[in-house]
């Protein structure tokens, strides 16, 4: 299943990357939050997308959403919606992904980053983070390690999933050989395949400011930059077909391929 957590970190500790230094994550996936029901799916299906059949239920959070599934990523559209259970004590969250939601008259940023670990290891990531354990829809023993801030909640959602949330490639590699039902998630009319980079805009430097963005853009895992508004940027088989996809106003979305 796939899902979200809201940010609720601690604030992110500076860290000194050199240029040799090899990143301790990487991107996995990114998300939007969308209106109740996401009808800005038919931004994306107009434009080539793919709409993978299962709809996903975040049991406690009171979240659903759907994705468009890439052989290494994926993008999901995230919403409220009141027909998923909360869990005693969420009530706070629910009102912050509302906040999300309605990001073009709060301000607040829409956009959310999912990393995943490099390494093989759980050892200690070089920033601050503040672990979100296991409740509802998450398996228990698991957390979700936030690299946003709780008093930066209006910033970029930027996280690292559980191992067992991580996209496998090379599992969704032999689905797609092995043809069927299945690997038509991953048929997109447009021909894309891949995720090859995520560039976050905000509408100020101010904005930005929580998780470890200048990290995670010198180590080209995220890039982040100022825009006119909140925008996600997502570049897809390293833009081999020179084509571009800009589904604003619908969704802060635009696609390179």
């Amino acid at each position: 299943m796939k899902g979200i957590v809201l940010v609720t970190a601690l604030l992110a500790a500076p860290a000194t990357w050199g240029a040799a230094a090899p990143a301790p994550v990487a991107l996995d996936h990114v998300w939007i939050m969308v209106s109740p029901g996401a009808s800005e799916r038919k931004a994306l299906v107009d434009h080539g997308f793919t709409i993978a059949r299962a709809e996903n239920r975040h049991e406690g959070q009171g979240t659903a959403s759907i994705t468009a599934e890439f052989q290494n990523g994926y993008l999901e559209l995230i919403w409220l919606d009141e027909t998923v259970p909360v869990s005693p004590g969420m009530e706070v969250a629910v009102d912050k992904f509302r906040r999300r939601m309605q990001w073009r008259s709060t301000g607040w940023s829409p956009i959310g980053v999912g990393l995943h670990r490099t390494a093989s290891t759980d050892e200690p990531l070089p920033w601050a983070i503040w672990k979100v354990p296991a409740a509802g829809w998450l398996k228990e023993g698991s957390n979700i390690e936030m690299l946003t801030p709780r008093e930066k909640g209006s910033a970029p959602s930027v996280f690292v999933s559980p191992r067992y949330l991580y996209v496998d490639e090379r599992r969704n590699l032999e689905i797609i050989r092995a043809g069927g039902a299945d690997a038509a998630d991953f048929k997109h009319a447009n021909g894309t395949r891949r995720m090859s980079a995520v560039k976050v805009f905000a509408p100020s430097v101010e904005a930005l400011e929580g998780p470890p963005t200048q990290d995670l853009d010198r180590m080209n895992v995220v890039r982040f930059a100022t825009g006119k508004n909140w925008l996600l940027q997502l570049t897809l088989d390293e833009h081999a077909q020179g084509k571009r996809a800009d589904l604003q106003p619908t969704l802060p979305l635009v696609i390179e391929y």
